[in-house]
Order: C-alpha cells, then sequence, then structure tokens
C-alpha cells in the first residue's frame, strides 16, 4: 500500500474558502485517482492554513483491473445483443460469459501505473477546483484562488513532477511568513505536519481552533465568557497559520453606544470575538486572535487594535449623538433623495404604495388604520441617517433607538426596526400585531410593484430577493392565524398570487 501527500502554497487564501477549498479538492483527486488507476483510499487527512491546503492519503490500494459488466439476457432481441457487443467493442457472443440466463462481460480496464495516474491525477485535481472566486497572476494563463507559490507532491516519499502553470512539484514548502525562514524540506506524510510546526505552523484546523479557545479560557476576565459564534470563530481559525490570542478592552463610553453599533465594528469590521457577562449582555471587552505574537506579551499590538476600534467608534458616537437630535418625522422627505427601482421611483414613493396595501390588511390585524399610517414612513427614516450610512446592516435597528429617544412607545419601534423580518428561514417573524402587519404590506406591495414592472425572480437570478419576501409573507400569515386565501382579495394579481402560493409548497417542505 502508497501514501500521498499533496500541498499547494499561495498568497492567503480567503478564510471563507479554506475549509470548502481543500474538501473539494479532496473529492476531486480521489475521483481522479478511481477512474486513472482504479486506486482507492484508505485514511485521508485535510490541512489547511489561510497560505495552504494540503491532502495526507495512505493505504493507497490498487484494486483489480477487471470490471464485470452485466448485458441483455440470452433471450432478448438479436439486436439489443448486438448493440451489447458494439458497445463494448466485443467481436462475439463468444466473449461472454453466460449466468442464470444473463450475458456478463469480463472488462479489463486501462489503467496508468500509480506513479504516473498520480501526475495526471493532480494535474487534473487541480485545474478543475472551483473556487468562488479565482485569479491569473503574472503572464500565466492558468487560474487559482490567488497567486500559486510551489506544489509538494510525495508519492511514497518520492517526488511527483506534477506542474501547473510556472510551477513544477517538489518537496520544498515555507513555514510562517514573520516567524521562519526559509524551506522547509518534507520528506512523507509522517514528517509533514510536525515539519511545519517546527516551522511555527499548526497546519491543522481542529488544532488551531482548540488552541483558540484555550488561550482564551486563560485570559477570560471575571464572570464573563466567549460569546457563541461558531462561524466567526471558524472565519478567524483560518486567519492565522499560528494563533496568538489577546484581550481588549472597549472603554465605558464607547459602551454607552447600542449593542447593535459595537457588534458590527467588533465582529463584522474587525473580526473580533465577542464576550459576554453573566446576563447575556455584550461584555467591555473583546478578542483580538494574531498571527504574531508581538512584544511584551501582544502589548503594542493591543493597543494598537483598541485605538483603531475607538476611533471608529467615536465616529459613530458622534454620528449616533447627532441623529438624535432630529426627529424621524423630519427625515422622511429626504426618502425623495433615494431611489428605491427607477420604474418605481424613490423610497418615498414606495412608503405611499405601502400605505395603501396597509389600509386593506389592517382590519385583519386588529390594527387603527391611522396608527399604521403614521408608522409606516418612520420605518424607512433612519436610511438617510449619519450612522445608517455609515453600518447599512443597522437600517431599521437605528430607527428603533431613535424611535425609543423620541418616546415613542415599545411597540411602534419594535415594529419599526422588525418590519424587514423575517428576512430568511431562521430569522423570526416581527413581535408585534403592528410589526407583522406593516412587514406584511412592505413585503406584499413589494413584490406587486416589481411584478407590474417585468423584475421576476428567474431560475439563475432573484436580485431584490422577491422568494425570500414571499415565504416572509407566508410565515407572517400563518404566524397571524390569518389564512392564505386572503391574498385573492388584495388585487396582487393573478401572478403574483400564484408566484407566492409556489412558495407554500416549499415552506411546508
Amino acid at each position: 500500500m502508497s501514501e500521498l501527500l499533496l500541498e499547494i502554497l499561495s498568497e492567503e487564501i480567503p478564510a471563507g474558502m479554506v475549509l470548502e477549498g481543500v474538501s473539494n479538492l479532496d473529492s476531486l483527486l480521489q475521483k481522479e485517482l478511481e477512474n486513472l488507476a482504479n486506486a482507492s483510499v484508505g485514511s485521508v487527512k485535510h490541512y489547511s492554513t489561510p497560505r495552504r491546503i494540503a491532502l495526507s492519503y495512505r493505504d493507497i490500494i490498487i484494486n483489480s483491473s477487471i470490471e464485470e459488466i452485466k448485458g441483455p439476457k440470452i433471450t432478448a432481441p438479436d439486436q439489443a445483443i448486438s448493440g451489447f457487443l458494439s458497445k463494448y467493442n466485443i467481436s462475439s457472443t463468444d466473449d461472454l460469459e453466460v449466468r442464470d440466463g444473463v450475458y456478463y462481460y469480463q472488462s479489463k480496464k486501462r489503467l496508468l501505473p500509480l506513479n504516473e495516474a498520480v501526475k495526471k491525477a493532480v494535474e487534473n485535481a487541480i485545474e478543475k477546483l472551483v473556487w468562488p472566486k479565482s485569479m491569473r497572476w503574472g503572464t500565466y494563463s492558468v487560474k487559482w484562488v490567488r497567486p500559486m507559490h510551489s506544489i509538494i507532491c510525495l508519492l511514497d516519499g518520492q517526488t511527483i513532477d506534477v506542474k501547473f502553470g510556472p510551477i513544477t512539484a517538489d518537496n520544498k514548502t515555507k513555514g510562517h511568513r514573520y516567524l521562519s525562514s526559509g524551506d522547509v524540506i518534507v520528506s512523507n506524510c509522517d514528517d509533514y505536519a510536525q515539519k511545519l510546526r517546527d516551522a511555527n505552523i499548526e497546519p491543522d484546523y481542529h488544532i488551531r481552533k482548540q488552541s483558540i479557545l484555550d488561550q482564551i479560557s486563560k485570559i477570560l476576565p471575571q464572570h464573563c465568557s466567549l460569546k457563541k459564534d461558531d462561524a466567526l470563530l471558524d472565519e478567524v481559525t483560518n486567519l492565522v497559520e499560528k494563533p496568538f490570542v489577546m484581550l481588549g478592552s472597549i472603554g465605558p463610553e464607547l459602551m454607552s453606544l447600542p449593542p447593535e453599533i459595537l457588534i458590527i465594528s467588533l465582529k463584522e469590521n474587525q473580526r473580533y470575538l465577542l464576550l459576554e457577562n453573566e446576563k447575556g449582555e455584550l461584555a467591555p471587552y473583546f478578542i483580538i486572535v494574531s498571527n504574531i505574537s508581538g512584544s511584551e506579551n501582544g502589548k503594542e499590538i493591543i493597543e494598537g487594535n483598541q485605538k483603531v476600534l475607538q476611533a471608529r467608534l467615536y465616529d459613530a458616537i458622534f454620528f449616533y449623538e447627532k441623529n438624535k437630535k432630529t426627529p424621524l418625522s423630519s427625515l422622511v422627505d429626504k426618502l425623495k433623495g433615494i431611489t428605491y427601482e427607477v420604474q418605481i421611483g424613490s423610497v418615498y414613493n414606495k412608503i405611499q404604495s405601502t400605505i395603501n396595501m396597509v389600509k386593506k390588511l389592517a382590519p385583519l390585524f386588529n390594527i387603527d388604520i391611522k396608527i399604521a399610517e403614521d408608522i409606516i414612513p418612520l420605518c424607512k427614516a433612519d436610511l438617510v441617517t449619519n450612522v445608517v450610512r455609515e453600518f447599512p446592516e443597522l437600517q431599521g435597528v437605528m430607527g428603533y433607538y431613535y424611535a425609543l429617544n423620541e418616546g415613542m412607545s415599545k411597540d411602534s419601534a419594535l415594529a419599526i426596526k422588525e418590519h424587514y423580518k423575517p428576512q430568511g428561514p431562521s430569522e423570526s417573524v416581527p413581535s408585534t400585531n403592528l410589526g407583522r402587519l406593516i412587514a406584511l404590506s412592505d413585503k406584499l406591495d413589494a413584490i406587486k410593484q416589481l411584478f407590474d414592472i417585468g423584475i421576476k425572480p428567474t431560475s439563475s437570478k432573484d436580485p431584490f430577493a422577491l422568494r425570500r419576501a414571499a415565504i416572509g409573507c407566508l410565515r407572517i400569515i400563518q404566524t397571524q392565524g390569518l389564512n392564505t386565501d386572503i391574498l385573492h382579495n388584495l388585487d396582487l394579481g393573478e401572478e403574483v398570487v400564484t408566484f407566492i402560493f409556489e412558495r407554500l409548497r416549499h415552506l411546508n417542505n
């Protein structure tokens, strides 16, 4: 039995592509080995870092080259039998075996020696691997996720001269970009991981992830715990080749911001892991996962990250306090300057159309039409505020805080915050009757208006997320305890109603 080691070293791969990339390469390579040498792999080990994906195959077995093909019955029409002979280039039925009244053909596959098969299989797999985004570099015609530096391809310790563009495989790779120097020479599968660890690389994603968690547990402030966020933890694990974990702090003046602003800045902009207190509230600390240790236990790194965060959050405080001084109602006219869709008009025009939909639906929700009419324009008003311009993800959320600041009722503020819901299958519907009324009206009106001007989802495109909006409408209707037949009474048009009911089948499945 044989073993194979393959590593591809490149510039930094986007964190979200690393694990899928190595998994897809594995699938392609095993399929190629089976096709070219009828080889199967006993055990597989994936390695990956921001700069490399690697596979270690052990116990590669060359299976029999004889393949049995079942043919027609001996009583089958002559045309069927002759067609079978022709398909497999068989001279006569004398070359077939008969069992239980059925013809069988013992076909011998034309297979390559393993070393030749490995070379061709690796080259094919690399070429066939599709990344969400890939690029060319230099004057080379080949494409990869990022410019490629080197390839290791070792079969039983011997180099296989795989070629891809300007790269020819050998037994050399590189260690940590900042914490090692020179080439790392690899002999086989057994010493690959250890050689990289000696060069300050942890090639095993799972070990790297656990190291981050272990380091966090040692520096957690009292009464704090790591806020669960598996997707972010996976991402930061794939941003470093050797993790160094540090604790940053957030000043009390910054903690006065709405938590959503803090989370956006910490998580989305800076990729910091978040901590929470015993009440589940955001704690005034954050976790930095660095690719270098820095000096004095990372003092300069911590201070630098805190300064970057402070600069961004002080801007947010300035914008937030400024926007709080302006009533939402005084911002509504500014929505005339924001285009919703060229043929439909501005966001302001869209609001007026939504109000007409609300008038039809309000009685079903036991909501005073006047209350709904007053709230709907305010739902979009935060789009023109400085904070939402800086953090578009917070539209609706900031309107909620501004509404509370103006002394509006909690129900009205929640309706503003939640009227975009649900935006996906895992998101809840609005929590109040008023919020559900406005959300349903907004979505139904959007679908109708876009269908009216010919903008409809296709098999490959749905730029306005109308399928998602339709499912959201159905979920709101079900949550409210209404019958979906109400859709026939809203002058939506038969095509729109049919489209929404088609989504009902997907929702129930």
